[in-house]
């Protein structure tokens, strides 16, 4: 298994194995957990990457500093934070209007 593998959320795997995504959980047991311990039997912390919030807060809080506020939209962040999806966001964020403000009291840089 390569170690690129974990950077690979379902929707690639499943195709890839020749499944749908809502089959290969089913697949798994319902849950990721055989496809995660899979990956640490080769050596990999499935984990490894930082939370789907922290992510988006930190793509936004970049978005914001190099380009302004009106550029940190959800679909941004989605692309920008690699692995989120659009619907995740308004999940975590609780809609469009979080995500700015959570962005908001993040360390950035200032784009002045």
């Amino acid at each position: 298994m390569s170690k690129l593998t974990v950077n690979y959320g379902v929707r690639w795997i499943a195709p890839v194995a020749g499944i749908s995504r809502s089959t290969l959980p089913r697949r798994l047991g319902g849950t990721r957990t055989a496809l995660n311990e899979a990956v640490r039997q080769a050596g990999i912390d499935p984990r490894r990457a930082a939370p789907a919030r922290e992510r988006a807060v930190a793509a936004a809080a970049e978005l914001i500093a190099e380009r302004g506020l009106g550029s940190a939209t959800l679909d941004a962040v989605a692309v920008a934070a690699a692995d989120c999806s659009l619907s995740s966001l308004h999940t975590i964020f609780d809609g469009r209007e979080g995500l700015p403000a959570a962005a908001s009291t993040a360390t950035t840089r200032c784009p002045i």
